[in-house]
């Protein structure tokens, strides 16, 4: 997959996207400049960090508050089915 963002001032092109490493940006002259950040090997690593940063507070994740709502609603019903 590749990404690709346009600005005013250019483009900037992610290949193997949302697992990329690096990105070329494209300037309306012709100019290119690479940037690099991480490394794609690295990348599941990278996801178990972030996933438990979230869970300790480190991070806020609006999903996780609705997975905590939803659990919530299928723990109610589930009481009420035993009944």
């Amino acid at each position: 997959k590749v990404g690709i963002v346009a600005f005013e001032e250019g483009y900037i092109t992610i290949t193997d996207y949302p697992r990329a490493d690096r990105a070329e940006i494209i300037f309306n002259d012709g100019t290119k400049e690479w940037i690099e950040s991480g490394s794609t090997a690295q990348a599941m690593n990278y996801e178990i960090e972030n996933m438990v940063k979230t869970i300790k507070g480190e991070l806020p994740n609006r999903s996780l508050f609705l997975t905590h709502d939803v659990i919530e609603i299928l723990d109610g019903m589930q009481k009420l089915w035993q009944k």
